[in-house]
């Protein structure tokens, strides 16, 4: 009976393609945009290394129209 051994090198976690948010030193993926009924746009984030995921609140629909230009809201 005989044994091959054979060297293995050390492969890091990988990060997967996409745009990421850093908080705190620790890249958070950006897996979704959500706006919920009540008009809060949040963004869901998730972190593959760490395996963690949260939702962050970013704003209103009204103060995120507010940054383009010659746009205005209207709820009805």
């Amino acid at each position: 009976m005989a044994f091959i051994i054979r060297k293995t090198t050390k492969r890091g976690p990988i990060q997967p393609e996409g745009h990421y948010l850093v908080e705190n030193g620790i890249d958070w993926l950006i897996a979704g945009v959500k706006v919920s009924a009540s008009g809060i746009v949040s963004i869901d984030l998730h972190d593959p290394i760490r395996l963690q995921s949260q939702l962050k609140r970013v704003c209103t629909i009204e103060e995120l129209v507010m940054t383009l230009p010659d746009v205005t809201y209207k709820e009805i």
